[in-house]
């Protein structure tokens, strides 16, 4: 919540300064910071050699969520390919569930979601993310399409829904 505060805010300065593709290179020198502090910082896991990376059910799990969101967004837009490619990715991430469940050491642990309040937990948060992006996305677009608001200006003007979002 409080990067949905300042992204904004930043990514205003950046497209009106500079061009929209800034907003992308921002994250370059915050990981050339991070990521030496992260090898220094972060413990070594020795448990690696218990529960190797599967490399297949990652690419399963990033191909499905595209495929799913491509699909979605092209049923939205009327194009032809949009059901299949929705049922493309419907049928990926089936495919990597079915996966994680008979592996022996899973990416994700499918057994959380047996536990009510996991569950519960986890839909509340995917629902309330999915209301707020909803939500500062259409604003951000009201304010800058039909106010005339720069970018910046309607980021500072959305800041008081963001820091409700942090508060809450």
């Amino acid at each position: 919540a409080a990067g949905a505060a300042v992204g904004p805010l930043i990514g205003g300065l950046l497209v009106e300064h500079l061009w929209w593709g800034a907003v992308f290179l921002i994250n370059v020198p915050i990981l050339l910071v991070l990521l030496p502090a992260a090898v220094r910082l972060l413990p070594d896991s020795c448990s690696r050699a218990l529960h190797p990376w599967d490399a297949f059910s990652a690419l399963l799990s990033v191909v499905g969520i595209l495929a799913l969101a491509f699909g979605l967004k092209e049923i939205g837009t009327g194009g032809a390919d949009g059901p299949v490619v929705f049922l493309a990715g419907i049928g990926l991430l089936a495919w990597f569930v079915r996966r994680q469940r008979r592996s022996r050491s899973p990416m994700l642990d499918l057994g959380l979601f047996r536990r009510r309040a996991f569950s519960i937990g986890v839909a509340a948060v995917l629902l309330t993310v999915f209301a707020l992006v909803g939500l500062e996305l259409m604003l951000a677009q009201y304010l800058q399409l039909v106010l005339g608001d720069s970018p910046f200006q309607a980021a500072v003007r959305l800041l008081p829904l963001m820091a409700a979002a942090v508060a809450t």
